[in-house]
């Protein structure tokens, strides 16, 4: 599964990836969702900043995936991009290590992996990005995932 939550004003993404099982349509909202912030914080000429929590239990992403993730990164309009990923999983941290290191970067462009949305917030935080409170975003796509069949109050521990 996969939900998200935004503030606009900030150009302020949290996507969260949860359950056993992911499908075309979840990656597909993921870049849907990550190309509309984007276009907004361009317009507005703000960062756009992605913070993209990762479930323990979400499998490997495809290949296919991986490489059309790595062309939207590169794709960013907004002039700052700041991209965390959240993940105990050291599977997932590596699969992202790689696709950092295949993605083509630009002046403006910061990528990073850890392991809570604290940790996230003070990498944003120290990175220069005005992100929104995390918490508050999370909550809320915690709620709606919760709403969902399979995927209730399972998952990465929020705060």
């Amino acid at each position: 599964m996969f939900a998200s939550a935004s503030d606009d004003s900030t150009g302020t993404l949290l996507g969260v990836f949860s359950g056993a099982v992911v499908s075309d349509a979840h990656y597909e909202q993921s870049l849907t969702d990550m190309e509309r912030i984007d276009k907004l914080a361009a317009a507005s000429g703000i960062a756009l900043t992605y913070v993209c929590v990762v479930d323990s239990q979400v499998p490997r992403p495809p290949a296919v995936w991986r490489k059309r993730f790595s062309d939207a990164n590169y794709g960013v309009k907004a002039n700052r991009f700041y991209f965390v990923m959240v993940t105990n999983s050291m599977l997932i941290r590596g699969v992202y290590t790689a696709v950092n290191w295949v993605t083509q970067k630009r002046d403006g462009q910061h990528y990073g992996v850890v392991g809570s949305i604290d940790e996230a917030q003070r990498w944003l935080a120290a990175h220069g990005a005005r992100a929104a409170d995390l918490g508050p975003l999370e909550r809320q796509v915690r709620r709606e995932l919760g709403r969902i069949p399979g995927v209730a109050r399972s998952g990465y521990p929020s705060r």
